[in-house]
């Protein structure tokens, strides 16, 4: 018989960050690796009121599929996930002159194409706009998982698919060189993703650094132009992939207002990037282009001891500390705090204070870490 773990979903009743009275997140060793548990935990099939805001008939509301399933009783939702899609993948070592090990790559192909068919019910009337997305994130926040997986069931599976969904929770790091008679330094600029009150997304310049020689200073703007996207901008993938078009730019941002549309969107414009760009309508989808030589990558935002920290999409605990000047980070375990959202609030995470494992949690933005 295939095992099951059935999680029951309810909307968020909080967006404000606070102390959260659920519980805590339990870090532990799992056969292959490690597991977090979040605050509420059932094996059990349960199901709660409240997992979506509107009136529908069952009758092709539901979601079925060999991973996961999703049944509705007014407004109550129940959802059924295969142990074997979200359990821990077995590490495979690879030996050489120094020996190392990784995660054996797993088929997630099963998750965006629930999503997608839960951006299908939405748009036909089986949950209110915006539902699918919270409710997604709602089935991810409930599982038990790797830390790396339920990292990449947020956000993707970034290093694969060559690109990235931005949201709240990331920032946007550019890098040029100055020249003046060949390169004699570099300029970083830095972008917060910001979520405006109607749920459209806009970048908001946070600082920019000139560094020449070994002189950095603070500059109020750019050299050129700041990234913009436009003002109705509700989804933006940032491509890893770079795109040679003409002009020597390639494209490193694909913003549009339309929900449930990027993959698609996605597969026209890999196909000919310079076209879709060309000739997509404005109000359809916006690109924007990046100097070739410019790197931009993504950051995510979070808090180390009571200040403002960023760190590369999918880092760690251990990669923070070191980020913020720790040099050996399993130093710190035993003052170690750190706070996950669920639920719209910051909830602890407990782990075992005799083990480094602590470190290798995956962190997936708006955490609160103190040592």
């Amino acid at each position: 018989m295939r095992a099951t773990l059935a999680i029951a979903l309810a909307l968020l009743t909080a967006c404000a960050v606070r102390q959260s009275p659920v519980g805590a997140w339990r870090l532990q060793p799992a056969r292959d690796g490690l597991m977090l548990l979040p605050p509420r935990t059932t094996t059990a099939a349960l199901e709660l009121k409240n997992a979506r805001s509107v009136h529908a008939r069952d009758t092709g509301c539901e979601v079925s599929g060999p991973q996961i399933q999703l049944a509705w009783k007014g407004r109550t939702a129940r959802v059924t996930v295969d142990e074997r899609a979200v359990a821990a993948a077995p590490e495979i070592a690879l030996k050489g002159p120094q020996d190392v090990t990784g995660e054996q790559v797993r088929d997630l192909s099963w998750w965006p194409n629930f999503r997608q068919q839960l951006a299908r019910r939405e748009q036909q009337g089986c949950l209110a706009h915006g539902e699918a997305e919270l409710l997604a994130g709602r089935i991810v926040q409930n599982l038990p998982l790797p830390p790396m997986l339920a990292y990449k069931l947020r956000y993707g599976d970034y290093l694969m698919d060559g690109h990235l969904d931005l949201g709240p929770k990331f920032a946007l790091k550019s890098v040029s060189p100055i020249r003046q008679a060949g390169v004699i330094g570099y300029e970083t600029a830095y972008y917060d993703v910001l979520q405006r009150s109607d749920g459209s997304l806009t970048l908001s310049l946070k600082s920019v650094d000139q560094l020449i020689g070994r002189t950095t200073t603070k500059k109020s703007r750019p050299t050129g132009p700041p990234l913009r996207i436009a003002t109705s901008a509700r989804y933006v993938r940032l491509f890893f992939r770079a795109w040679r078009i003409s002009g020597d730019y390639r494209i490193a941002l694909l913003a549009t207002r339309e929900t449930g549309t990027l993959d698609a969107m996605t597969a026209e414009f890999e196909s000919d990037p310079e076209r879709f760009c060309r000739d997509t309508n404005p109000n359809r989808a916006t690109c924007l282009s990046v100097p070739m030589e410019m790197t931009l990558t993504a950051e995510m935002k979070l808090r180390a001891n009571g200040k403002p920290a960023y760190i590369a999409v999918g880092g760690n605990v251990g990669e923070l500390l070191r980020t913020a000047g720790v040099r050996q980070p399993q130093t710190v375990v035993h003052s170690l705090r750190v706070l996950r959202p669920y639920e719209g609030a910051l909830t602890p995470v407990e782990f075992d204070r005799t083990r480094p494992d602590i470190l290798a949690l995956t962190l997936i933005g708006g955490e609160e870490i103190r040592w």
